[in-house]
């Protein structure tokens, strides 16, 4: 009985862990940090240009269905919640008053002012208004450039790294000319080292959906390198960000995933690389080394239970790399005489042992010696500042892989 009750209890223990852990995953997204969400707001006057006092503002988003309810103040003002990017439905009625409706697109970090003026009229009539125009944020100084998902799907970038992007801001240089020797995991996956506005590249802050993700071993990269299939937008804020974001003295990197919709969508993908195009190194003298590069992955997103007005909402995505690519080095080795190995004949700088200092007969070493010292070829190397030598190409394969993975969730939103 002892055993059965100890057995009970670890599953137990196990069984209440990973309820905690899916619970978290679907806390509602009003509790979530607010860095990346948006604001809605804007004034509601008559026509005569008074000011509406308690007119009710519906604001749905058109992806989800979902709504959040507002209402004007004294000064006909009203302000939403923090929301999710993506386009809405504002909706403004009023009793006695033709009702008002507009198409807009929320932007990550925005604060977006859609004002209406009612006329009377009955409320079952409304007015409805298709935001073509681009939105300005006249109610902020911050300088910043917006990534939409168009412009990251379809913008070339070298190795699918979001992260390219931010040089096509003002004021952006890369940070680094080039790497060498040892780099970092970070780096591995893409660059993401920019120096923005002449600040040091590590004083940049990059945001995941509101969370840190800076790699802060050497603040190089960024942990969770998102796929650009994954990417809802991002937006690069390079001068006078708002105290809230904090700690980034360069530029701050506001990265959005997507979210699920009421409806079911996603795309599998597979994306090829090959030296079939690729030009012939300058040291490659027979053939191009091989090259082949595979860049694969899968998304998907939706409703998390089917239904007439589903509220809970689901992202995932997988995406994974495989490379394999030969490199070309190149070696330096002596030029034998015509004894071929251990004949230094041609130099006319004398071999000698490396023990006893005595010069071998002839510049010629004897193949007893060679077998018994393997050393003398590398001493005899680093005793020769001037020798003639070959150079010669060698092909080496290397394969690396790496995958990356994220998702996200998203819950019914607080009222």
């Amino acid at each position: 009985m002892s055993v059965l009750r100890s057995l009970f209890w670890l599953l137990q223990r196990q069984f209440i862990s990973l309820l905690f852990i899916a619970l978290s995953t679907l806390v509602p997204y009003g509790a979530n940090a607010q860095v990346e969400k948006g604001v809605i707001t804007g004034t509601v006057k008559e026509g005569t240009g008074a000011v509406l006092q308690g007119a009710e503002v519906t604001l749905q988003n058109a992806s989800t269905g979902l709504p959040t309810v507002t209402s004007t103040n004294g000064e006909g003002i009203y302000v939403s919640p923090p929301l999710s990017p993506g386009e809405y439905v504002v909706k403004i009625t009023a009793s006695g008053f033709d009702g008002s409706m507009q198409h807009v697109r929320l932007a990550v970090g925005q604060r977006l002012s859609v004002d209406a003026t009612l006329t009377v009229g009955p409320t079952i009539q409304s007015v409805e208004v298709q935001a073509t125009t681009v939105q300005f944020d006249t109610d902020t100084a911050t300088v910043s450039n917006l990534r939409t998902e168009e412009a990251v799907h379809n913008l070339p970038l070298n190795g699918r790294n979001f992260a390219e992007l931010l040089g096509l801001g003002a004021g952006v240089v890369p940070g680094q000319s080039q790497m060498a020797g040892f780099i970092p995991y970070a780096q591995q996956r893409g660059p993401t080292a920019y120096a923005i506005n002449g600040q040091r590249m590590t004083d940049n802050r990059f945001l995941l959906d509101g969370i840190g993700d800076n790699e802060n071993h050497n603040g190089l990269g960024v942990v969770i390198f998102p796929p650009i299939d994954a990417v809802e937008e991002f937006r690069e804020q390079t001068t006078d960000a708002d105290a809230r974001y904090g700690r980034a003295a360069g530029g701050v990197i506001n990265l959005v995933f997507k979210s699920g919709t009421s409806h079911y969508h996603g795309e599998v993908f597979e994306f090829l690389r090959n030296s079939a195009l690729d030009a012939k190194n300058y040291f490659d003298s027979v053939a191009k080394p091989p090259f082949r590069m595979n860049t694969f992955g899968v998304t998907v997103g939706g409703p998390l239970f089917p239904g007439k007005n589903p509220k809970t909402f689901f992202f995932a995505d997988y995406a994974g790399q495989r490379t394999s690519q030969g490199l070309t080095y190149v070696n330096t080795v002596p030029v034998w005489g015509p004894q071929g190995v251990g004949d230094f004949s041609l130099y006319a700088q004398p071999v000698h042992d490396p023990g006893t200092k005595a010069p071998f007969p002839g510049n010629v070493v004897p193949a007893s010696y060679r077998a018994s010292n393997r050393r003398l070829g590398r001493t005899f190397l680093r005793s020769s500042p001037v020798m003639p030598a070959r150079t010669y190409p060698v092909r080496q394969p290397q394969t690396t892989s790496s995958i990356a993975r994220s998702g996200s969730t998203m819950a019914t939103p607080l009222t």
